[in-house]
Formats: C-alpha cells, structure tokens, sequence
C-alpha cells in the first residue's frame, strides 16, 4: 500500500511554488435587492471582475475558481452574480470554475 514519500504532482513554477494566485474582489451591499440590476452596479461589478481576473504576465494564468461573490449577506443574486463572473472570465481570456 504505502510505497514510499508522497510527492505531489501540482504544476510549480521555476523556483518551485505552487501556480496558485489569491484574488479578493470587494461585493457591493445591497440592501434593497432590486438595485444590483440597475445597469451602472452591474457594470461596476463587470469592471471590477474583469480587472480582477485579467492577465497580469506573458505566462500561462491559472484558471479561475469562484463562487457566489457578494450573495448571502451582502444580498447578491447568485445567477446575476455567475454571469457577471462568466462574461469578466471570458472577456479576459481566463477559464473560470463557478
């Protein structure tokens, strides 16, 4: 069973870290939950998103892993809030995991 040390296969970069990049994207609170379909928020969170998932090397970027940014207590609608995240991911050029 046990054949010898685990040795992980992830991909590493050249000085042997982890292709990992952490992102934090800041949600707009809604209070009332009509207002984030109001084009300009939706806009505002587009751009937002897009800046944030955009490349930043001439290296290959992992993909995006995401999920339901700005829902729960900060009142976002989590179908608005994956499309939102799909067209930002797909306008820069980034694959995206919701």
């Amino acid at each position: 069973e046990w054949t010898g040390p685990y040795e992980d296969q992830l991909d590493r970069d050249h000085w042997h870290r982890l292709k990992r990049q952490i992102l934090a994207i800041d949600a707009l609170h809604f209070r009332n939950r009509r207002d984030q379909y109001n084009m300009s928020h939706i806009t505002r969170e587009l751009n937002k998103a897009y800046c944030g998932f955009k490349k930043h090397h001439k290296h290959e970027e992992p993909d995006i892993a995401t999920g339901k940014w700005g829902c729960g207590a900060f009142g976002g609608d989590a179908q608005l809030k994956a499309l939102i995240q799909l067209m930002a991911a797909a306008k820069a050029g980034r694959s995206l995991a919701f």
